[in-house]
């Protein structure tokens, strides 16, 4: 007991650090959040080695690191130059704009973008597709591997094999694959010539001497032969004055019966240009298709010698302005050259007949405008129509009966004759009541046939019935003509 009460232990000697609580002073504000720490917390009372020295300075930031991500940047003498970009701080329009830039998708949310990106980045092999592709066929021989193809999410996949059919047919035309010398089953002729010097030089010699055995023979020694086909070198029979006097004649002579051709019998016809009587020895080769005939018209007018003759689209004049509304006599004397009352020295303009060497003229009846001018000159037309029609329903009454039976009917109680106004009104009256006539008469023979037998198409609907009554007695006129030359 003396021994325990005289030994006395000293004092534990103080920690060199002071403690947490003493180094850190008390927060002034209650609502400052505590600080973190990557290790655990220590305690106060823990030795000196097990804890962190907080007043230790942070490490220097190394600035030889790249800031941000490799990207390629301009393309110099066939290599990228490497661009750095930050791409963490980038909102999602602006991720978007540089996934488009760099033929990325474009979908999904920020994280997916930025994975886009990174994958591009860390794969050079990528920076590559951005390149323009090529708008012709590239030289040279294809492979014919199979190439690996790269996809966004970085998973390359081989391209799909080549078709069961295509296979067959390789086997069926060429034998197999391996009795073919060709690399691909299939290969695209390319622009690169790979042709050896001596199959050049063959192809050459092959023009060499094609060129001696056909030499090139002057045009005033050749002389063609239609039978044969050949060419020869011997003198030609004719001298060059008269072979192009025979040679102007039977052109003009050819072009005058193709252009009456389309309308008349040859064998019926005679023509104005007898051809030549010519050995066929010495007949020079002439062409059927002379240059004149394209300048004509496909419409024909009747000559004096009851011949129809086709005339020049030039030779057509424009519509005279004239009017026979206070001499319909005269009008009926013009109308038509198949009546007696036939005067040509009143019709309106005359048309020359083409080749003819006299300068003969024929005079065009009124009843032929519609065929010169919708053929010639469809333009010009439009503006006569309205008035030739006129004339038309007017003279179809007038040459019903004789002239003095027309003025009887179309005059007053006085004896005076009406106006020509007035007497395409009372025409055009007549001619409404026997439309509505030929109408009724239709309709109590046909039924309910009536309205699909009178109907009409518009566009691709079918079945649409006809309304107005001239139209209705103009197609029931037609069908009764048709019927009767059945």
């Amino acid at each position: 007991m003396a021994l325990e009460s005289d030994t006395h232990q000293p004092p534990p000697p103080p920690s060199p650090l002071p403690s947490l609580s003493q180094s850190r002073p008390a927060a002034a504000n209650e609502d400052m959040l505590p600080i973190e720490s990557d290790t655990a917390p220590t305690d106060v009372d823990a030795p000196t080695a097990l804890r962190e020295d907080v007043d230790a300075p942070t490490a220097p930031m190394d600035v030889d690191s790249p800031p941000g991500l490799p990207f390629p940047g301009r393309r110099v003498n066939n290599e990228w130059e490497v661009a750095y970009l930050k791409i963490d701080h980038l909102t999602h329009s602006q991720l978007k704009d540089l996934c488009r830039e760099y033929h990325r998708n474009i979908t999904g949310n920020k994280v997916m973008l930025q994975n886009n990106l990174k994958i591009f980045s860390g794969d050079k092999k990528l920076w590559d597709e951005i390149l323009p592709g090529a708008r012709k066929s590239h030289r040279g021989k294809c492979s014919g591997k199979s190439a690996e193809r790269s996809t966004t999410d970085g998973i390359t996949k081989k391209r799909t094999a080549t078709k069961t059919s295509t296979m067959r047919r390789e086997r069926i035309i060429l034998g197999g694959e391996e009795n073919s010398k060709r690399q691909h089953q299939l290969p695209t002729e390319r622009s690169k010539d790979r042709r050896s010097v001596k199959e050049k030089e063959r192809i050459v010699e092959w023009a060499k001497a094609f060129s001696a055995a056909n030499g090139y023979v002057p045009i005033e020694k050749r002389t063609d032969c239609p039978a044969t086909g050949e060419t020869s070198t011997a003198p030609s029979v004719l001298p060059m004055g008269e072979y192009g006097r025979i040679l102007d004649h039977v052109q003009r002579t050819e072009a005058t019966l193709a252009a009456i051709s389309n309308v008349l019998d040859l064998s019926c016809a005679p023509s104005s240009f007898p051809p030549p009587s010519l050995n066929s020895d010495t007949t020079p080769p002439t062409s059927t298709t002379p240059s004149c005939v394209a300048v004509l018209s496909p419409a024909t007018i009747p000559s004096p010698d009851n011949l129809f003759v086709q005339i020049r689209v030039s030779a057509i004049p424009d519509p005279p302005n004239v009017s026979y509304h206070k001499d319909i006599d005269k009008l009926g004397r013009i109308w038509d050259d198949t009546t007696p009352s036939w005067s040509p020295q009143e019709a309106p303009f005359s048309i020359p007949v083409p080749f003819s060497t006299s300068n003969e003229k024929i005079a065009v009846a009124l009843i032929y405008w519609p065929q010169i001018y919708m053929k010639g000159r469809a333009k010009h037309w439009d503006h006569a129509k309205k008035l030739w029609s006129e004339w038309k329903f007017v003279m179809e009454r007038y040459r019903l009966s004789t002239p003095a039976d027309f003025w009887s009917e179309f005059s007053d109680h006085t004896g005076k004759r009406l106006p020509f106004s007035q007497i395409s009104k009372l025409l055009r009256m007549q001619r409404k009541q026997e439309d509505e006539q030929l109408v009724t008469q239709a309709q109590f023979e046909l039924g309910e046939q009536f309205l699909s037998t009178f109907s009409y198409r518009l566009g691709g609907q079918r079945g649409i019935p006809m309304q107005r009554p001239h139209a209705i007695a103009t197609a029931r006129n037609s069908n009764a003509k048709a019927s009767r030359y059945c």
